[in-house]
């Protein structure tokens, strides 16, 4: 119950994280600040004149806010934790401002997990997504918790390759019971089902609004001990997370891209700031391995600070599926192409033999396509696909 009261406070405007955590300094419990008098806040000196008013206001008219905040989450299933509780997110509780109550559904992170945030452009690429899928699912592979946004293109391509091995959370910029996107529904449902959680420090019924992503962000990055930055632009609010993980002493990663594609413009800016590059999976984990403690632990005594665990869980990977059969022409073409990185027809041709004119080639791709074992992209590349 005490979330409710925390939640209560903060309905008031003027009353913030920071002055939240003053209050509960000198009163100890939120239940214990609504519940005082007018003599007892201004004895305490924490809120300011017209922050009281205001606040001695809005509880005069919502007596009962707590109990009907308890019911809504009923109402949708909705989980709370309030930052005095001792299941509250380890690693949020080490940011210098922590969100005071978060509503989720799902499990939260363990201690011991190694959490990464992927992160990028709601506008992507073909080798953007592919990118994000790969990693996040080698990640997922090794038993970390892929933390991302849930928003549309490179953060729902993370969630997507994540929930194929493991565990995800997403974090919402609106209440937990919105579905936004919208079309993110299934996802909602199996993030949850599969063990991770859809997390947002905003009560049931709050409708998206632009200024909660950039704050939704510090949460991204909050939980994580580290951040990749996948595909973005210069000025896109993935690079608004990678700093929030920057100032809060995490760990910065990025996947390296085309110097000739605008959405490689972000992650390729921070390789030249010193992020790690994050090629593969094993970029980001070989910076843990060996117990090592995490750059977030903001004093120096570490003796009672969780150490984060790596899972050797390789031999869960499916086995590669069976090729069909391929004549040689179809064997030299299948081998050039990747399942991450799109060729034009014009660069396979340059790299055939002389005897595989540019009619063969095509009908060569035709009959990879047929087999189920490549497709033409919507820019009109080619990359190979898993058999179904």
């Amino acid at each position: 119950m005490e979330g409710y009261y925390i939640a209560a406070l903060k309905e008031t405007h003027g009353i913030g994280d920071k002055v939240l955590q003053d209050l509960l300094a000198r009163f100890s419990f939120a239940k214990a600040v609504w519940e005082a008098d007018e003599g007892e806040l201004k004895q305490a000196e924490v809120l300011k004149e017209d922050v009281l008013k205001n606040f001695i206001k809005f509880r005069a008219s919502n007596p009962y806010f707590p109990e009907k905040l308890m019911e809504s989450c009923k109402k949708c299933n909705a989980k709370t934790v309030a930052i005095t509780d001792e299941n509250f997110p380890f690693m949020l509780k080490e940011l210098k401002n922590p969100p005071s109550m978060l509503y989720y559904k799902g499990t939260l992170p363990a201690k011991t997990d190694l959490c990464i945030a992927m992160v990028g452009s709601r506008n992507f690429t073909n080798y953007g997504k592919e990118a994000a899928e790969m990693i996040a699912e080698d990640l997922a592979r090794y038993g970390v918790v892929v933390v991302s946004g849930a928003a549309r293109g490179i953060d729902t391509a993370a969630h997507v390759g994540a929930l194929k091995a493991g565990r995800t959370v997403a974090v919402l910029g609106c209440g937990i019971d919105y579905v936004y996107p919208p079309e993110n529904r299934k996802l909602f449902y199996e993030i949850v089902e599969k063990g991770g959680a859809i997390i947002s420090e905003y009560k049931p019924g709050t409708s998206p609004y632009p200024a909660f992503f950039p704050a939704r962000n510090r949460i991204i990055s909050g939980l994580s001990h580290g951040t990749v930055v996948v595909e973005a632009g210069r000025k896109s609010g993935a690079l608004i997370t990678a700093d929030h993980a920057v100032n809060d002493n995490r760990d910065v990663f990025a996947v390296p891209g085309s110097i000739f594609s605008n959405m490689s413009a972000g992650p390729n800016w921070l390789l030249t700031e010193g992020a790690i590059p994050a090629r593969c999976a094993e970029d980001i984990l070989k910076e843990y391995r060996g117990n090592r403690r995490v750059k977030a632990y903001q004093n120096n005594d570490e003796s009672d600070k969780p150490v984060v665990e790596i899972k050797k869980i390789e031999d869960t990977k499916p086995k590669e599926k069976t090729l069909p059969e391929m004549t040689e022409d179809e064997k030299l073409v299948y081998q050039l192409l990747s399942f991450h990185a799109p060729l034009s027809k014009e660069e396979i041709y340059i790299s055939m033999p002389s005897h595989i004119d540019i009619q063969n080639l095509n009908m060569t791709l035709l009959n990879l396509i047929m087999k189920g074992i490549a497709k033409e992209t919507d820019l009109h590349k080619y990359i190979r696909v898993e058999r179904s």
